[in-house]
């Protein structure tokens, strides 16, 4: 008789800060978990103590933290779930090992917002990952990732990710953390699947879309911008309190056409840490 499948929602929660913000929207993940019967595990101790790389490093570690499970799905506190996300545990072909959204590389709303970084524009898949000195082959690389969001097979990836960090690669100056070295390892190994976007839309991006335009207009005015320094540093006020009904607002448009909205940090918690109740 086949046993059953071992399935777990993973959650970073280390330090004061960011067990606060989890306890605010805990339940959408315990929700999640609920519905697609997988354990919620909260990690709230770095995994790598001796600090060998930086904390953001240290998601490397989850899949050898974790082997007790067959599939893992882990999500950066700051996001949002839409209730009709489907299941991501059941996402992965047998032979994949790890799946995660490509940044929107080549898209419009991608080069609006990096347009004043050409050398961000101009960086290709294949020089994306020799600058930061990963070796060739590059054939078989299709992509860089955001790490918000990703799913894994711990036995199939703990061993590799487990072996980069521990080692003495460096990235150089363009560092990418995490991200890199999941990807390049993934696809190298041909472990990579691709996830639909909808699992990780970036905020951020979509304040460059026409949907967003009006709101990025106001964050771009140099008035706005005083007023909004100084509510944070003279009123300690989250940023953008001026707005933020109209990024609500925003965000759950976004919300409702995607599965997974991703904040990144960038913006006010708020946004992010309301009580489902109060969505």
């Amino acid at each position: 008789m086949d046993l059953p499948v071992k399935k777990a929602v993973v959650l970073l929660a280390v330090g004061e800060k960011y067990k606060k913000l989890l306890s605010t929207n805990i339940s959408q993940f315990k929700n999640y978990a609920e519905k697609y019967n997988a354990d919620l595990v909260v990690i709230k101790q770095k995994p790598d103590s001796t600090n060998k790389r930086s904390f953001f490093y240290q998601k490397l570690l989850l899949p050898d933290y974790l082997k007790e499970y067959d599939t893992c799905v882990f999500f950066d506190i700051d996001i949002l779930i839409n209730p009709d996300c489907p299941s991501l545990f059941d996402i992965l072909p047998d032979d994949k090992g790890f799946a995660a959204v490509y940044s929107p590389r080549g898209s419009d709303k991608f080069k609006a917002f990096y347009s004043n970084r050409p050398e961000i524009l101009s960086e290709t898949t294949e020089t994306y990952f020799s600058n930061r000195n990963f070796p060739p082959p590059y054939s078989n690389l299709t992509g860089n990732i955001n790490g918000g969001v990703f799913v894994f097979k711990p036995k199939l990836i703990a061993e590799a990710f487990k072996n980069y960090y521990f080692s003495d690669h460096s990235q150089g100056e363009k560092e990418a953390f995490e991200e890199a070295p999941m990807a390049y390892i993934t696809q190298s190994l041909g472990l990579f699947f691709p996830l639909d976007e909808k699992f990780n839309t970036q905020f951020f991006y979509e304040l460059y879309t026409p949907e967003g335009k009006n709101i990025l207009k106001i964050k771009k005015n140099a008035f706005y911008k005083i007023l909004n320094e100084i509510f944070i540093k003279v009123f300690k006020l989250p940023p953008d309190i001026i707005i933020f009904k109209k990024l609500r607002n925003f965000s759950q448009q976004i919300l409702n056409k995607v599965y997974i909205l991703h904040f990144s940090g960038r913006m006010n918690p708020k946004l992010y840490s309301l009580k489902q109740e109060d969505k």
